[in-house]
């Protein structure tokens, strides 16, 4: 504020020297404006930042997902219970119906498959029996084969060779016979000799066959033992192993079935319930679709603590969609607010949590109102959202301690705070304050001439800087460099 007074008072002077056409004293006399008075005083060093008045309680007003065919306008006054948002009942009408069709139908077909069970369990019951009907008989087979059939027919190959030895001794026999008389009928007439000679021929020829009968009855005997015996028990004895495995093949298939006649009812009655649920949501859906308000207050669209939701207000108009586990609205308490600021890195030393503040509503002219600072943000993110280069800031909480029932959310606040604060301290205006090769000085009245003091700088803040050594209270400063005239200063 000094600073801008002393910029104008010096305009002024140039002015008024320029139309008059004087030239400046020699010892370039200083209007008293441009000189300040050492004087103590209190400084507070801070930061000044603006933000968005929030209410720090504020209810949220949330739907079910739809598309919204009536909404009530941001920034209308309602009372708790009036209705703020309509949505479209088809969607949930047609759910409704919908799942009650397919309810109905599921419960008929576990209707159905719960009075097959028995069914079911008889047929697979007479799968394992017939497979048990065929294994016995594999086994009667292999059984009768082993003791009866087997034996049968080995009886009868050693009938085979016994009536053949028995019928080779009676061709031997007879032989015999012919040939003693054959032997004998040495003296007899040429035509019974002749006779006597076929019959002893014919005795001859009657041991040959026989002997071939009893080799061809043998033969048939060591075959059946060695290879057409072992290879019929073999078979059948492969009969009975694959009756066995067709029985466990049918207790296993029968099994199967059942699990799976079990599972198809298990399913049913899962997706019945399914259905059940999402009947009853759909019921409750419906309820749902016109919406009221929680409490008393003004309505104010989307979230102002969630941040940047434009997307969510772009959809808050008739045709637009709700979407579920959102805010659409929010109807603050507008009994108590805070400000959300920005606080740079270079004021984030000298800003701690409780430290006060000072808030400035522009749209409430003259309106002062205290806070205090009640949080600070650990992670620093860009000033700017779409310009990560940007300085970085930390988000620091302010909740104001005062309340004028002008105030609404969403008004710009403007946010002094308050860091450090010393007392009863010497301080002059910045503009006082100058330097040269990193050195600081004032210029001192003394008499009538001005001196350089080099001095010591402590705290400062927008306007004020503390002078720790070099100038004591009374001292009289000056606010421009007394060794250019006031044409360079104007200039």
């Amino acid at each position: 504020m000094i600073k801008w007074v002393s910029i104008c008072l010096l305009i002024a002077a140039g002015a008024w020297w320029y139309l008059s056409g004087d030239v400046l004293p020699e010892k370039h006399q200083i209007d008293e404006a441009l000189l300040y008075t050492v004087e103590r005083q209190d400084i507070s060093v801070g930061t000044v930042e603006s933000g968005q008045l929030q209410a720090v309680k504020s209810h949220g007003v949330r739907s079910i997902r739809g598309k919204i065919e009536w909404i009530i306008k941001e920034g209308t006054e309602v009372k708790k219970g009036d209705k703020v948002l309509v949505l479209e009942r088809k969607q949930y009408e047609d759910e409704i119906k919908n799942n009650t069709i397919e309810l109905k139908k599921k419960e008929e077909d576990l209707i159905f498959y719960t009075e097959a069970t028995e069914t079911e369990e008889n047929i697979a019951q007479s799968w394992i029996e017939d497979a048990q009907i065929k294994y016995d008989e594999a086994k009667e087979a292999l059984r009768k084969f082993k003791q009866i059939d087997s034996i049968k027919k080995s009886n009868e190959l050693d009938k085979k060779i016994e009536d053949a030895e028995q019928k080779l001794t009676q061709s031997r026999t007879e032989f015999d016979k012919k040939q003693n008389k054959l032997d004998e009928s040495v003296f007899v007439e040429a035509d019974v000799r002749e006779k006597l000679e076929k019959e002893f021929n014919a005795a001859k020829t009657s041991i040959t066959n026989t002997l071939k009968q009893l080799e061809a009855a043998i033969n048939e005997k060591n075959l059946y033992k060695s290879r057409t015996y072992p290879k019929e028990m073999l078979k059948r004895q492969r009969d009975l192993e694959r009756a066995r495995l067709e029985v466990d093949k049918e207790k296993g298939r029968a099994k199967q079935a059942m699990v799976n006649h079990k599972n198809k009812l298990t399913n049913l009655e899962k997706q019945i319930e399914q259905y059940k649920r999402r009947l009853t949501k759909a019921t409750e859906a419906l309820g749902k679709c016109e919406v009221t308000a929680p409490v008393s207050g003004v309505v104010i669209y989307g979230d102002p603590k969630a941040g940047n939701q434009h997307w969510i207000r772009r959809e808050l108009k008739a045709g637009g969609n709700a979407y579920r586990n959102y805010t659409l609205m929010t109807i603050p308490d507008m009994s108590k607010f805070s400000v959300q600021v920005p606080i740079s890195e270079h004021a984030r030393g000298r800003i701690a949590v409780g430290c006060k503040a000072q808030i400035e509503i522009p749209a409430i002219p003259g309106l002062m109102i205290e806070g205090v600072l009640q949080s600070i943000s650990q992670l620093a993110k860009p000033r700017q959202r779409n310009n990560p280069s940007s300085p970085k800031v930390y988000t620091g909480t302010v909740e104001l301690t005062g309340h004028d029932s002008r105030m609404v959310s969403g008004m710009t606040a403007r946010v002094t705070l308050i860091g450090e604060t010393k007392e009863a301290i010497i301080a002059v205006p910045i503009e006082a304050i100058f330097s040269e090769d990193g050195a600081y000085f004032c210029y001192v009245k003394d008499a009538e001439e001005f001196i350089r003091r080099d001095v010591k700088l402590g705290i400062m803040n927008a306007f004020v800087v503390e002078i720790a050594e070099g100038i004591k209270e009374k001292d009289v400063v000056t606010l421009i460099d007394p060794a250019e005239d006031l044409t360079s200063v104007m200039q």
